[in-house]
């Protein structure tokens, strides 16, 4: 896959139920690729965030609403969206959420 270069949901792949591991195309196993990942949890509320770096977020539960580029993206448990460097966003959840979230290694 090439640069992305605009904040993008990635769609579920068809036919694959849900709790099946899926790889993305951007992601590599190699430990040399300096990424990442944790587990984050956002209460109900909203945060302002301008984001540094690139980043990938995975639903795990709740439900994440992330405003950024001019629109409002709704991320559902098992659903992925990709945010490049630079963006001013807003994450917002009405109930608690947790997510996965990946990211370049920094430094």
């Amino acid at each position: 896959m090439g640069t992305i270069s605009k904040i993008e949901k990635l769609p579920r792949q068809p036919g694959k139920p849900s709790g099946v591991a899926t790889a993305f195309a951007f992601l590599t196993a190699d430990h040399q690729a300096g990424m990442r990942a944790g587990i984050s949890e956002i209460a109900p509320g909203e945060v302002d965030f301008e984001l540094p770096f690139n980043e990938g977020i995975f639903v795990i539960d709740g439900e994440l609403e992330i405003d950024g580029d001019g629109k409002t993206h709704i991320i559902a448990p098992g659903e992925f969206l990709w945010m490049p460097e630079g963006r001013k966003i807003v994450y917002r959840a009405k109930v608690p959420t947790r997510f996965l979230y990946m990211i370049p290694t920094i430094g």
